[in-house]
């Protein structure tokens, strides 16, 4: 007689519930990995915390690596630990649960990073617009903060990629490109929309509801936009695929093309601000192209996927 197995520990419990618990341990392994990346940092580059703190120091090679290490600790503690702790609790194949086994058809995998690089004039049009969103008049004090946050982390963010050595540049996309290509598709979209869909019943509402939480996550108001239609589209790449594959690999390609066209840019082997191709009004056939070619491709991979391909196994 076979041996009833139990079920794991949250494995019946409502998708609400999960979703909560999700949240919880995500933010307490938040502070507890911010703070280790600290002490980490503080160790290997011998600063002090004080030395860290916004963004007058940002110059400072040191700052930015001691940075870097924070980063790094910190996407692997606060998305990576809790989305696996979540599906070992909430499943006995967790491997499963976070569609992390199984197989993914190659040509959906390809056009998924096709699209991203195309995507390219629409996204940085819809930034541009972005960035000239008001709040009404009784918020101005609300919208100061809001864009001064959004510029501390600009400059952050393009202190990381400013003039990049070969170690540099390959640091920067082990970081950027693919550390958090894995933690954020892992937590966001194997994690909390597989709950939200299941939690909701409809696979629209997991995928739009969590790419508007995964854009309001990274605080940057003034990109909000443009981050909740990619987080939607990698939302339905992951369903449509039934792997997280294609949405890490789409991910990692957006993040790191980034990063390598700044190398090249600091090296004058590209114009200069190459990627905001698509945000000047005298461009707007390149968004109009770009918005056309992502339409079709996206058209491509949903009947790729209702066909049989071929296949490779994760």
């Amino acid at each position: 007689m076979d041996e009833i197995q139990r079920p794991a520990p949250l494995e019946n419990l409502r998708p609400a519930g999960q979703f909560f618990i999700l949240l919880g341990i995500a933010l307490i392994l938040m502070v507890v990995f911010s703070f280790l990346g600290v002490a980490v940092a503080t160790a290997y580059t011998h600063l002090s915390v004080f030395d860290l703190q916004g963004t007058a120091k940002i110059n400072n090679p040191e700052v930015i690596r001691a940075l870097k290490i924070i980063q790094a600790i910190s996407v692997v503690g606060s998305f990576i630990i809790p989305t696996f702790i979540m599906a070992l609790l909430c499943s006995r194949k967790w491997l499963e649960f976070l569609n992390i086994k199984g197989k993914f058809k190659v040509s959906t995998f390809l056009l998924g990073g096709i699209l991203i690089l195309v995507a390219v004039p629409v996204i940085n049009y819809l930034s541009e617009v972005n960035s000239h969103l008001q709040l009404p008049a009784s918020m101005q004090s609300a919208q100061d903060w809001i864009k001064n946050m959004d510029d501390e982390n600009n400059i952050i963010s393009n202190a990381f990629i400013a003039h990049q050595s070969l170690r540099g540049l390959i640091v920067n996309i082990f970081i950027m490109g693919f550390l958090a290509a894995v933690s954020e598709e892992l937590f966001f979209r194997a994690g909390m929309q597989n709950i939200i869909i299941r939690g909701s019943g409809n696979i629209h509402v997991g995928v739009w509801l969590t790419a508007i939480i995964f854009s309001a996550i990274h605080l940057e108001f003034f990109g909000f936009l443009p981050r909740m239609l990619m987080g939607a589209y990698l939302g339905y790449l992951f369903v449509w695929s039934k792997s997280i594959w294609p949405s890490i690999f789409a991910h990692f390609l957006n993040n790191s093309v980034i990063v390598y066209i700044s190398y090249l840019e600091d090296r004058n082997m590209l114009p200069k601000k190459i990627e905001d191709i698509g945000n000047q009004s005298s461009q707007i056939s390149y968004v109009i192209g770009s918005t056309i070619l992502v339409a079709v491709l996206m058209f491509a991979i949903y009947k790729i996927e209702h066909r049989k391909t071929d296949t490779l196994q994760a």
